[in-house]
């Protein structure tokens, strides 16, 4: 399989598509007690402040910088996207780590080991997002599914190259 870290230029440009992007590349955290890859199962936009959402500081951070937003007290991974001072980022909302599926993007930090003190950093070697074969697939709006909005991007079924990646990881 071909990797390669996904760098600035990637992130440079609206949060939609690149959350439509993301999905299938696989991401790598080294800031906790062991390494963790996963790949990334569903994404979220947000721009603007639309549909009456609030701007948040980390919205603006320059593409490619890691934004962890504290909610409820739970830490959210997001990254900036467009342009530095444009209110833009993607979440991370579901991850595939191994067998196991990690949705809500509460328990998706969680399991990265991602903490506070990434945030504000360029994505890198304690955080890391990669291309690879996986991440040409064909996408649905996923906005019927619990918690999603209608900017949230997932993995659709019909891929034949998802299916047999499901297929493989099948219990």
């Amino acid at each position: 399989m071909n990797t390669f870290p996904l760098c600035e230029g990637f992130f440079s440009r609206a949060a939609g598509v690149v959350a439509r992007d993301l999905v299938g590349r696989t991401v790598v955290c080294n800031a906790g007690a062991s390494p963790v890859t996963a790949v990334i199962v569903e994404a979220e936009a947000f721009e603007d402040g639309a549909d009456g959402g609030v701007i948040r500081k980390g919205m603006l951070y320059a593409p490619g910088t890691i934004f962890v937003m504290n909610h409820r007290g739970h830490l959210y991974l997001n990254v900036g996207t467009d342009a530095a001072g444009k209110a833009s980022c993607v979440m991370v909302r579901s991850i595939l780590v191994g067998k196991e599926l990690v949705d809500g993007p509460g328990k998706v930090s969680k399991r990265l080991g991602v903490t506070a003190a990434l945030d504000g950093r360029t994505l890198g070697l304690e955080l890391g997002m990669l291309a690879n074969d996986l991440a040409r697939p064909v996408l649905h709006q996923n906005a019927n599914a619990p918690g999603a909005s209608k900017n949230s991007a997932s993995r659709h079924n019909a891929d034949p190259r998802w299916v047999a990646h499901q297929q493989a990881i099948a219990p």
